[in-house]
């Protein structure tokens, strides 16, 4: 849940005609976000960004502007502290950065869980109307709108004279931004008639800053909305007579970034085969799943843990992944109630690529460049390609959240595995009490046998099959 607001304002230094300060822009953002803050007395007011991307104007005296990669890097280190439960509302006082800022919200929105970023519009349609009936135009840059809000603020005189100091045409790079001429006071406006009203400049600001509460609150709401929403991530399929588990409940999640990037997750997408005696005919979606008592209490529920591996899946001799998938899900329809989850953890958190790499040694003896070096076992070529041989950076953590989320965190598993480190990992990670474990059919050959000495060597894994 959202329960901190820090307000980001941000400016830029530029030309602001003879009349007006070049930090105009910035001065309007800090006195907005200190509006702000009366009304949100919660709301920290982060120090603001003094420059901006003012690339248009640096023909102009005065003007200093950053480049697109020193306005990034500024505005990211302004997140760096910004705890978990937060919203950052920029409050972005030049159109000239709004493009990246919205870039950047986006991308800040999709990489964290509990931390969101947004800029609300400060000059709305209804500000805009507002500033023509009281200045008779809405003329955004160096007119009688920002005039008239340093006026209220105190750092401009009311009284404006005519200047005719300043009279040039702008340059021709500007013309696309169909800023054709600068008036006599620098206005980007045909005009050398200025006004600065101090009453009208209060009553402009109140509703700028009434206008962005309302736009927090909502935007706030809509995010507590959606992160309390536990099955806003997951999808349901009723699948009816599977070829090894019978009819039985699809759920697919989706995780996050920060998710993927803790439990060696390969891409975002998490299935689970959930096997269950009870009628799943009305079971339509994740709040019917939820509602529903999906075991009956006299059984254990069998659980089986699987990565992704999509050699095995397409056929590779040297893993027997396939066959186990197979055996686990026979075992499960058998029993009459489990779950089978699969894990996008290809290569054991490392991917495709690297298995991929990991194979060719291990099989064919032979690196990326083609020398041959010999036969690897998994660890030996894990020692090659990573340094280490300590391939495996797989975790279960996200299954914790999956597990509450289904209202399935109190069963009584049994475990298909005679992994150790898994079993252990998993009731640590998980919270999920693992009241046994059952060996998996396994499927040795001649082809596949290097790589179960080696589990047995170094994950002391107990096969049951001699």
């Amino acid at each position: 849940m959202i329960n901190n607001t820090y307000i980001l304002p941000i400016g830029s230094t530029e030309y602001h005609g003879e009349l007006l300060p070049t930090n105009t822009d910035t001065v309007i953002a800090e006195k907005i976000a200190r509006g702000i803050k009366k009304k949100m007395q919660d709301a920290i007011i982060l120090p603001a960004i003094q420059l901006g991307l003012s690339s248009e104007h640096i023909y102009m005296p005065g003007t200093i502007t950053f480049s697109v990669t020193e306005f990034i890097n500024e505005i990211e280190k302004s997140l760096i502290d910004i705890p978990e439960n937060s919203i950052v509302v920029v409050i972005n006082g030049h159109g000239g950065n709004k493009h990246i800022i919205n870039m950047l919200s986006a991308e800040y929105n999709y990489k964290h869980d509990n931390k969101k970023m947004f800029a609300p519009v400060l000059f709305t349609n209804k500000v805009k109307k507002t500033a023509v009936k009281l200045l008779g135009d809405f003329d955004s840059h160096a007119g009688s709108f920002e005039s008239s809000l340093l006026a209220y603020y105190g750092l401009i005189d009311e009284t404006l004279r005519e200047n005719d100091y300043y009279v040039r045409k702008m340059p021709d790079a500007l013309r696309f931004f169909r800023m054709d001429q600068l008036s006599s006071l620098g206005v980007l406006k045909s005009t050398n008639k200025l006004v600065a009203d101090k009453q009208y400049g209060e009553r402009l600001h109140n509703l700028i800053v009434d206008e962005v509460v309302d736009s927090i609150n909502i935007t706030r709401a809509q995010i507590n909305s959606v992160l309390s929403d536990r099955t806003v991530n997951y999808s349901l399929y009723r699948m009816e007579n599977n070829t090894y588990i019978k009819d039985c409940l699809v759920v697919v999640y989706c995780a996050s970034p920060s998710e993927m990037k803790n439990d060696g997750l390969t891409n975002n997408q998490i299935s689970m085969f959930i096997k269950t005696p009870k009628d799943i005919s009305k079971i339509n979606s994740i709040a019917d799943l939820t509602k529903t008592k999906l075991f009956v209490d006299e059984k254990q529920v069998l659980l089986r843990v699987a990565s992704e591996c999509l050699f095995g899946i397409f056929g590779d001799s040297h893993c027997d992944c396939e066959s186990q998938r197979i055996a686990c899900l026979e075992s499960i329809n058998n029993y009459g109630q489990g779950i089978y989850i699969q894990l996008p953890q290809e290569g054991q958190g490392r991917g495709l690529h690297y298995k991929a790499r990991e194979l060719q040694l291990q099989v064919n003896g032979f690196d990326q460049f083609g020398h041959n070096v010999g036969k690897k076992s998994i660890y030996e070529a894990a020692d090659l390609l990573l340094g280490t041989d300590d391939v495996d950076i797989r975790h279960f953590s996200v299954l914790k959240k999956i597990f509450r989320d289904l209202g399935l965190e109190k069963e009584n598993f049994v475990l298909l595995s005679s992994n150790p480190k898994k079993i252990s990992d998993l009731s640590t990670q998980t919270g999920i009490e693992i009241e046994s474990a059952s060996d998996v059919e396994h499927n040795i050959n001649i082809e596949n046998v290097s790589e179960y000495l080696a589990k047995i060597y170094k994950k002391n894994c107990e096969f049951m099959q001699d």
